[in-house]
């Protein structure tokens, strides 16, 4: 299947010089930073990264490190600080007509602060604080996303990559953990009844499990569905159904949306299994 190397361009311009973000989400070794690379040297799109960077250097310490080696005592010091470097990341100022990010404050809050709080390494007096400044941070200046991509991958799957690619961070980190933050992003973003969660952003679901090396095209393909799902808000004409493109290989769900006026009090109700013994 070959591209034009302009339409990527000519579709973007189809968006009516609109800036639209865009947060890549998944669970570890979903793919998501070789996803982002198809992405990366093109004129209209900004790549931003999770800031690992400065997790890993907080005035000389480790955070990122600390946390994974001891969550009991460093989850909430460290979400905090994502909290803050995520919020960052969302206020970077965007001069080009996609930005990208590598996850968003949103599966900080929804899928990693909660399975911390559920697996007992966050308790709740910590779980309470961190879940006021949320609240508080959102009611001030809440990020807006327009469209959430899920990378969903079996935990089994997310797990032998992280082995593979062997991060020096990652080494202590339990298959357990895995597939407890599976369950959290299936909760998350799998179930349509939870959109609320995120604003209500559309969520467009990929088939993490495939080898996202061999995507050659994705990026043009992902752009043509972004421009679909907010083509209803664009003033120029959609000329999308005129380009030969198949997103069968790639689109496993498309989930509805609905409208939410109201963040939830609860997110999750099932606990999951407490992970501390599982890193021994």
């Amino acid at each position: 299947m070959s591209r034009d190397p302009d339409v990527v361009e000519t579709i973007v311009s189809q968006i009516g010089g609109r800036k639209l973000k865009i947060a890549i989400e998944g669970n570890i070794s979903s793919g998501k930073s070789t996803l982002l690379n198809h992405f990366r040297n093109k004129s209209y799109c900004d790549v931003v990264e999770e800031p690992v960077d400065a997790w890993r250097n907080l005035g000389g310490d480790n955070l990122l490190a600390r946390m994974y080696e001891e969550p009991s005592r460093w989850s909430y010091t460290f979400q905090s600080y994502v909290l803050k470097t995520m919020m960052d990341v969302h206020n970077k100022p965007q001069d080009v007509p996609l930005g990208i990010l590598e996850r968003s404050i949103y599966s900080a809050r929804y899928c990693f602060v909660e399975n911390l709080h559920s697996s007992g390494l966050m308790d709740d007096m910590e779980y309470k604080c961190y879940t006021e400044w949320f609240d508080f941070l959102m009611a001030k200046n809440r990020p807006q996303l327009d469209l959430i991509v899920y990378l969903r991958t079996s935990p089994e799957v997310a797990y032998q990559r992280l082995l593979s690619r062997a991060r020096e961070e990652e080494r202590t980190v339990p298959k357990e953990y895995v597939y407890a933050l599976h369950r959290h992003y299936e909760t998350w973003l799998a179930d349509s009844s939870n959109h609320c969660w995120h604003g209500s952003t559309p969520v467009l679901v990929l088939d993490g499990n495939q080898d996202m090396n061999s995507y050659e095209f994705l990026h043009s393909d992902m752009i043509e569905q972004i421009t679909a799902f907010l083509g209803d808000d664009s003033d120029e004409e959609d000329d999308t159904d005129d380009l030969d493109f198949d997103l069968s290989q790639y689109l496993t769900q498309t989930l509805p949306v609905d409208d939410a006026s109201q963040w939830p009090a609860a997110p999750l109700a099932a606990p999951l299994p407490n992970l501390v013994s599982a890193s021994a």
